[in-house]
């Protein structure tokens, strides 16, 4: 009877196996993956051959249950198949074989892109259980994926070769690097990586290269920063800095000529590379510091951006006095790299471009990062601009300037600037010093909302020191500035405001004027008649 069952199991799988349905196919073929039968094993190599990708999986599964070397060569053919999950199958399947004619079409797969893939055959080369797996295996511990690499340490333990299990488990990079040094194997195999193959998979090489102690890691570098790719070139700059198989003398001199011939690159990102690289090497040549320093003039913002920074990490005392000359540049990258270098020089030369940062750079982190310069520079000449910044309109800078004052000594400002937009009618109610000196120097701000809340605070001072600033305050070439002054003056019954207000009655802002003209209405000084009569009877003054 048990025959007969058998007999019949067999028809009805090789009736459905030839069956004009992909899907009754497909159902066969996973039928048999799960209790193969060597019999039927034509029609599932036959079934390889199928449209329909479902049926094709399920018979390559099915074949390696058979575990028949026989069926290596059709299988292998399915290699090349433009669906990866379909390979990855095939791959599992040759596994299954458990046969030496398998292992050249597996070690084969562990060079294919996909993750899964690689891994699969890492797997399936450990079930050959033949020794001719262990190089490519060894090979494999050099992946950059953690799964693959993890894969082959097993496999190669099943293999009996254990002697990279007890680095399995550290980080990826670093697992590669301690692999490396263990087995000359997977040294070759991340020399050959950063040489030749996937772009992605040659700068991961160079990165771990960097951490191997041997000189042809370092050679490998150096070649990798002449190749014809631009993102390999790049990649091997912090490479080249970071290498520590670059002990002996020729090759430490090697990598400074060869990263100093990079600032040169064509590429701008690996010119930026270099620059950044030559600082981390710290003790420079003054041959390759002259380079960086000449990057400053690069065309491109970010190579100047990172000369800038690698200048101020060199930490040498020539190169350091070309900041100051980027405050002003107009890429903001340029001049927070330039502000980078002045603050971690800690050099009182860097007080008057720090200063002129706080008091005109357009973009408000980057008054920030100035005044926290001169707020720790302990430089009393500090005092005045960051007096200045209380009057800033973003309250971040005004904040900043009310802490440095407080690392210098002058807390004053603390219980008035708090960040909020309610700073400056707070600063306006203050009677100390300071607030009288933030806005005298504030008119002079070319920041116009700087220039606008000084205004308001020495219209609430109104003493006879304000009088002065305020007539500045009528010749600013911001319309709302020059309105708000003239009606500062008229509150300040101070004589010395009638001929500045009658020469602002022929401003060309009519709001200007009208307040120029309220303000002579409302000072009741005789004097200031004569010119609101000149121009109410003047035909020509609107």
């Amino acid at each position: 009877m048990q025959i007969l069952r058998s007999w019949l199991r067999r028809r009805s799988l090789g009736r459905r196996l030839c069956s004009p349905s992909a899907e009754t196919r497909a159902q066969a073929a996973a039928e048999l993956a799960e209790a193969p039968d060597p019999r039927l094993g034509h029609l599932l190599v036959a079934a390889l051959s199928a449209d329909d990708p479902a049926v094709r999986g399920a018979a390559a599964a099915a074949l390696g249950r058979l575990a028949d070397g026989r069926h290596a060569e059709p299988l292998a053919r399915l290699l090349g198949d433009p669906d990866p999950k379909l390979v990855t199958v095939v791959v599992r399947a040759l596994g299954e074989l458990r046969q030496p004619p398998a292992i050249p079409q597996l070690t084969a797969a562990l060079g294919r892109p996909e993750v899964r893939l690689r891994q699969a055959a890492a797997e399936s080369l450990a079930r050959t259980g033949d020794p001719g797996a262990v190089d490519p295996l060894v090979r494999a511990v050099a992946d950059p994926d953690a799964a693959v690499h993890r894969a082959a340490v097993a496999a190669l333990a099943a293999l009996g070769e254990g002697s990279f299990e007890s680095v399995a488990y550290t980080t990826g990079d670093d697992f590669r690097r301690r692999a490396a040094a263990r087995d000359e194997r997977v040294l070759l195999a991340l020399l050959d990586a950063a040489r030749r193959g996937e772009l992605a998979r040659r700068r991961d090489a160079i990165n771990v290269l960097a951490g191997v102690s041997d000189a042809r890691a370092t050679e490998a570098i150096l070649e990798a920063l002449q190749d014809p790719v631009g993102e390999v070139r790049q990649a091997a700059c912090p490479a080249l800095a970071q290498t520590s198989g670059a002990n002996a003398e020729p090759l430490r001199t090697r990598r400074v000529e060869a990263l100093t011939a990079a600032v040169a690159d064509p590429d701008q990102a690996v010119r930026a590379a270099a620059c950044v690289a030559l600082a981390d090497l710290w003790s420079l040549p003054d041959e390759s510091l002259a380079v960086v320093v000449g990057a400053l003039g690069d065309p491109d913002t970010m190579v100047r951006t990172a000369a800038l920074g690698a200048l101020a990490k060199v930490r040498r005392g020539g190169p350091g006095d070309q900041a100051p000359h980027f405050i002003g540049h107009r890429s903001a990258a340029v001049r927070r790299a330039a502000l980078q270098v002045l603050v971690e020089r800690r050099d009182p030369r860097g007080f008057p471009p720090l200063a002129q940062a706080v008091d005109t750079d357009p973009e408000a982190d980057l008054r920030v990062a100035a005044i926290e310069g001169l707020g720790g520079s302990g430089d009393q000449r500090a005092l005045g601009p960051l007096w200045a910044a209380l009057l800033d309109s973003d309250a971040a800078v005004r904040l900043a300037a009310a802490e440095g004052l407080a690392r210098l000594g002058d807390d004053g400002p603390g219980a008035l600037v708090t960040g909020s937009p309610d700073d400056v009618e707070r600063l306006c109610t203050g009677d100390d010093p300071w607030v009288r000196e933030a806005a005298h120097r504030a008119v002079g701000s070319p920041l116009p909302e700087r220039r606008l809340n000084a205004v308001a605070v020495l219209t609430a001072l109104a003493g006879p020191d304000t009088v002065e600033p305020l007539i500045v305050a009528l010749r600013d070439r911001d319309p709302d500035v020059r309105r708000a002054a003239a009606s500062a003056l008229g509150r300040c019954a101070d004589p010395q405001a009638i001929d500045p207000l009658a020469l602002a009655l022929r401003d060309q802002a009519d709001p200007v004027a009208v307040a120029a003209a309220e303000s002579l209405q409302s000072l009741g000084d005789a004097r200031a008649a004569e010119p609101l009569s000149r121009v109410l009877l003047d035909p020509g003054h609107n």
